[in-house]
């Protein structure tokens, strides 16, 4: 059976356009981790099928200049993500990892 488990990331955040400071935002991240659970005589086996992330940002108006490029968000906790923004407000992630404050990534 496909599941989806999806995970929410808000809080005040500062955003860069490389190591250039651009504004403090607000923000909201959901990442939507797709998943097969099969049931096995074992227990059950899980299998990843996909990752995929939206970014919103506010003030809108922030990212309106910025349509097209990558810009990197550093949250509250200290992880960092790199998107693309693809509307004004918002991005989207297109495989850009996110880092956990021991300096691990993830790709999504």
């Amino acid at each position: 059976m496909t599941k989806t488990k999806t995970e929410m990331l808000s809080g005040l955040g500062k955003l860069f356009d490389k190591q250039q400071f651009i504004k403090d935002v607000r923000y909201g991240v959901r990442i939507f981790h797709r998943f097969h659970e099969v049931d096995t005589l074992d227990g059950v086996c899980v299998t990843p099928i996909s990752d995929d992330a939206h970014i919103g940002i506010s003030p809108a108006q922030v990212t309106s200049p910025y349509r097209g490029k990558l810009l990197t968000l550093q949250m509250t906790d200290g992880r960092k993500w790199d998107f693309y923004v693809s509307l004004a407000g918002g991005g989207l992630g297109w495989g850009g990892p996110y880092q956990t404050p021991s300096g691990l990534t993830r790709d999504v």
